[in-house]
């Protein structure tokens, strides 16, 4: 191992570096009012996994909410189709992004803000506040207790998704 030296030492972790640097995509990022964009903020959990477009008869369930539509003083930024057993509708004002989930009903399950017969809807919050998220989730619910869409494909119970330790 002669030919390393501590003076070459610096010049290799460059290099090193240099390369996984050089790795990392640089493309700008999607326009905020994206699919893409939406896709990426919703599942920035799980980087490689794109979110599907709603389909009909996944549509059918929120109708007649579409993108660019308004809901509780929201935007609808997205509809998406089911993942993970919910599908997801995302609300947008200023800088305020409200995700509510819709996954089947569970007497069993934790608590939803809001249900309907066959429904419940939940919410995530990202520069909202709870009372928005409660309130919108009920504006959902009322809006699907007008459909009588039957459960789209693939939708299942609410469940979690499982959140890392923290570090004490």
């Amino acid at each position: 191992m002669k030919w390393l030296t501590i003076g070459a030492t610096p010049a290799l972790v460059l290099a090193l570096t240099s390369t996984v640097a050089c790795r990392k995509s640089h493309a700008p990022a999607p326009p905020l009012g994206s699919a893409s964009a939406i896709a990426n903020s919703a599942n920035s959990a799980d980087p490689g996994h794109t979110v599907a477009p709603a389909k009909p008869e996944e549509l059918a369930v929120v109708a007649p909410l579409a993108p660019g539509t308004e809901l509780g003083g929201f935007a609808v930024r997205d509809i998406t189709g089911v993942q993970r057993g919910r599908m997801r509708v995302v609300l947008a004002k200023k800088d305020a992004v409200v995700r509510l989930d819709i996954a089947l009903a569970d007497p069993e399950g934790p608590v939803p803000p809001a249900t309907t017969e066959r429904y419940e809807i939940y919410y995530s919050l990202r520069g909202g506040t709870p009372e928005d998220g409660e309130r919108l989730a009920k504006k959902l619910a009322a809006v699907i207790t007008k459909n009588a869409a039957p459960p789209p494909a693939g939708m299942t119970k609410f469940i979690p998704d499982p959140k890392g330790g923290t570090e004490l």
